[in-house]
C-alpha cells in the first residue's frame, strides 16, 4: 500500500512539475489521498459484510 501511495507521490510532483511541494499542497494531497482511502475502505468493509451476510 505504501509502495503504491509513494508510485502515486512521485507521479503527482512529476505531473505538475513540483520537485518542492509547500506545505499546503502537501496537506490538500494528504487529505485527498486521506478521503479516497477511507472511502475505498469503506465499501470493501461493507462489500465484505454484505457477503459474509449471503454466506450466512
Amino acid at each position: 500500500m505504501f509502495d503504491y501511495v509513494a508510485r502515486q507521490y512521485r507521479w503527482y510532483k512529476l505531473e505538475f512539475g513540483l520537485t518542492m511541494l509547500s506545505w499546503w499542497e502537501v496537506t490538500i494531497f494528504n487529505s485527498f489521498l486521506l478521503l479516497v482511502i477511507s472511502v475505498t475502505g469503506y465499501y470493501v468493509y461493507s462489500f465484505g459484510n454484505h457477503v459474509a451476510g449471503l454466506l450466512h
